[in-house]
């Protein structure tokens, strides 16, 4: 996910409009436990939902992927922005 330039495209864009590290982080962290919801919410609903609409549970499972992935992915943009706050303060 390193090499990919379009999450990197999008990350940089709103980290531009952020301008602080420290908004960064808040941002990051709220990325984070929406990620966190994202996962966690269709999965809960999946079994109940698969008997009567499967296509619905077919829909919960992608929201679940897309769910972990973006907590992969922010939680790598954090580790990277508290890197970068520790060596801002140190300067």
């Amino acid at each position: 996910m390193k090499n990919y330039k379009g999450s990197r495209f999008l990350i940089d864009a709103i980290d531009r409009r952020l301008g602080s590290v420290e908004k960064e982080l808040k941002f990051d962290k709220i990325m984070i436990i929406v990620g966190i919801l994202c996962a966690v919410i269709p999965s809960v609903l999946m079994p109940v939902v698969t008997e009567k609409a499967p296509k619905l549970s077919i829909l919960l499972l992608i929201i679940a992927m897309f769910g972990v992935v973006l907590i992969i992915t922010m939680t790598k943009e954090y580790i990277n922005d508290l890197r970068r706050s520790k060596t801002d303060k140190n300067q």
